[in-house]
């Protein structure tokens, strides 16, 4: 949160097993001018009041488990567009994330 100004915007995703953090971190992102954009469910209604933008998928299935297959979808949609907007940093930056997973160790090898 070091370097967020007020030109830039903080997208929250916020569903189900969201974590205690989420509400006061927006709360301070929100203090300081910073704009939110939430992707949540629609009944995240502490997470919705403070975001000033909020894309709501539902995670209701009529399976046993939740469905994250609109949530995903809805996450896609602003990533893909920013993406295309910055092909160049945005390639490259996907590539910087891509050698820290490798890095790390955190893709299983092909």
């Amino acid at each position: 949160m070091v370097d967020i100004t007020p030109e830039d915007m903080v997208v929250v995703m916020a569903f189900r097993r969201r974590t205690r953090l989420i509400r006061p971190l927006m709360q301070q992102l929100q203090q300081r001018g910073i704009l939110l954009l939430a992707l949540c469910e629609p009944q995240t209604q502490l997470v919705i009041a403070l975001a000033r933008w909020q894309l709501c998928a539902p995670l209701d299935s009529v399976s046993g488990f939740n469905s994250y297959a609109s949530a995903m979808s809805l996450i896609n949609l602003p990533v893909s567009a920013l993406l295309h907007e910055m092909l160049s940093q945005g390639h490259q930056r996907i590539h910087q994330i891509a050698d820290l997973y490798q890095q790390f160790d955190e893709l299983e090898h092909r």
